[in-house]
Parts: C-alpha cells; structure tokens; sequence
C-alpha cells in the first residue's frame, strides 16, 4: 500500500467529529466546508489533486455529489478548477454581497 492510499484511508469517517459537517449546498456554508476540507486534507497529507476530488464528495450530499461527480474538472482531477466551480456554481459570492441600510438608502437617492 503507498504512503498516498494509506492517506487517504485515513480521512475522517463522514459524520464523526474530525469531519467537515455535510455540505447540502447552501452558498454562507461552502466557503468554510471547503477551508475545512483543505486544513483536514494537509493534516491527513492528501495532495494530489486526484486525491482531493475523491474524496471530497464523501463530505456531500447525495444531489450535490450528483452534481459534482457531473462536472468536467471533477472528472478530470482537477482540484483547483473543481473548487473554483464549486464556489462559482453555489454562490459563495452571495455570502459576501449583504447591503446596508445605507447603501440601499442611497442608491435609491440616486435613481
């Protein structure tokens, strides 16, 4: 067994305590699931990317992983693609997007 599988067996068992909490999909959670999966991915010494987009969708939802095993990046092991699609395609921008009273306040000034 190489020092890679065995690293990969190593990952937490989704649903225990060491393991990111499932991602459903929801854009204010992909930001932190994806963090945490990379910090857990160092720990464990997880660094191909053929690695990481294995073993990620242990971490999902059935309709998300659905969803991901159907992209190209997913398909071709391309980790750094696959999260920028995965924050591309579940919005993590809107998380980040909040306007204040004010700033509605003055854009409706200025219409």
């Amino acid at each position: 067994m190489s020092y890679s599988t065995l690293s990969v067996l190593t990952m937490p068992t989704p649903g225990t305590k060491a393991a990111p909490a499932k991602f459903n999909g929801h854009y204010s959670e992909v930001k932190d699931f994806l963090r945490h999966y990379e910090k857990l991915c160092d720990y464990h010494h997880v660094s191909s990317d053929e690695e990481k987009c294995d073993t990620i969708t242990q971490y999902m939802s059935r309709h998300v992983t659905e969803f991901i095993e159907g992209l190209a990046s997913f398909r071709t092991s391309n980790w750094s693609q696959l999260k920028a699609d995965i924050l591309k395609y579940y919005d993590a921008d809107l998380d980040t997007k909040r306007y204040r009273r004010k700033d509605l306040l003055s854009y409706v000034r200025t219409t």
